[in-house]
């Protein structure tokens, strides 16, 4: 076959890359072999024969398995073996870039398989060494396995306080088992004793079965906590400094309007150049100077809330003001939906100067 690279405009990397592919696998070549190779016949290291070594340097860290004959380890299976044969094979001199796109693809995806299980035996092997400094060289597989894969565990708490709650206890730790429990029946919520089961199938559920083992660790809950922990500090850190944003302001914000162009005192609230304001919840004090928590939200009128279709007006209590009165919210300046609502409606802040 030609040494010469296809000179097609479209795709010069591919045309490149079919060459020395092929020379990859007729013969086991160093990746400092190689690249002479290359420059010995590209006169000009031009972005695409740079892009073709950094690939090929990729590719030639599996091509040793294939030459050299070398005995398959555990992790080296046969089925693997035969993928990267498939995946750095011959071309014809006829082949698309659609098809060598496709066996560097596959190429792709074996050695990012490949650089995580050299990942995780590099964290086992650090941590070997760091136990036996310490004395402990006997360990269980479900110890090494949960400290190699604390980081995954991690992972797991950080969207499990995401999705589901931004709490766990962790005495439900260690779990063996899936409760048979139904979580869309009743029975989940008529005592403690079928929540806790509830909160465990849901634990099963979103935990994957692979790391369904791990569960029955006793360090399990600690790891999981973490990742847990980390989300709800974040989450008071981003509410303390809402709350310090608008306890910092003038009641009046909430009120009446203003002048975005002219009162500066409100710039804190934006978030960029474009005129767009963040958006936060309207906690509001009766005096801002000297809050209270007893008198939080005491005088503010929830937006859009239909007390009457909720079946829970005469429980709610933060009111002081009768909303079925005509003139509901007036001194507050909330806008009067009476004419468009009945008496049993509660109306609404105007909070628009902050939206």
């Amino acid at each position: 076959m030609s040494d010469k690279p296809r000179t097609d405009g479209s795709s010069p990397t591919c045309g490149i890359l079919q060459v020395y592919l092929k020379k990859v696998a007729a013969e086991p070549i160093s990746f400092s072999a190689l690249q002479a190779f290359i420059e010995g016949k590209q006169r000009k290291q031009t972005p695409q024969v740079l892009t073709a070594i950094n690939v090929l340097q990729l590719i030639i860290h599996q091509a040793p398995n294939l030459s050299s004959g070398s005995h398959s380890t555990e992790s080296d299976s046969d089925e693997e073996l035969a993928q990267i044969h498939t995946a750095i094979a011959p071309l014809l001199d006829s082949a698309s870039p659609q098809e060598l796109h496709q066996a560097l693809a596959i190429t792709q995806k074996l050695l990012l398989n490949t650089r995580s299980r050299c990942r995780e035996l590099l964290k086992r092997n650090t941590l070997l060494e760091t136990l036996a400094s310490h004395g402990r060289k006997k360990l269980t597989a479900n110890e090494l396995a949960l400290a190699v894969k604390e980081d995954t565990i991690k992972a797991h708490g950080h969207k499990y306080s995401m999705t589901h709650c931004l709490w766990i206890d962790t005495h439900l730790f260690p779990l063996c088992t899936c409760p048979n429990i139904d979580l869309s029946s009743k029975e989940h919520w008529l005592s403690p004793l079928s929540i806790e089961d509830g909160v465990k199938a849901e634990l099963f559920l979103f935990i994957p079965e692979t790391d369904h083992e791990l569960m029955s660790h006793k360090n399990f809950g600690r790891s999981f906590a973490k990742g847990i922990n980390s989300v709800r500090s974040e989450m008071v850190s981003d509410v303390k400094s809402c709350a310090g944003a608008i306890f910092t302001m003038s009641s009046d914000i909430f009120l009446a309007g203003y002048k975005r162009s002219t009162e500066s005192k409100y710039h804190t609230l934006l978030v960029n150049t474009n005129d767009a304001y963040t958006k936060f919840a309207p906690i509001l004090f009766p005096n801002p100077e000297n809050p209270s928590s007893q008198t939080f939200l005491k005088t503010a009128w929830q937006a859009c809330s239909d007390f009457e279709s909720l079946d829970f007006r005469q429980e709610f209590t933060i009111f002081e003001v009768n909303p079925s009165q005509k003139n509901e919210g007036e001194d507050l300046g909330a806008v009067n939906y009476n004419s468009r609502h009945d008496s049993s409606s509660s109306c609404c802040c105007d909070l628009s100067p902050l939206w």
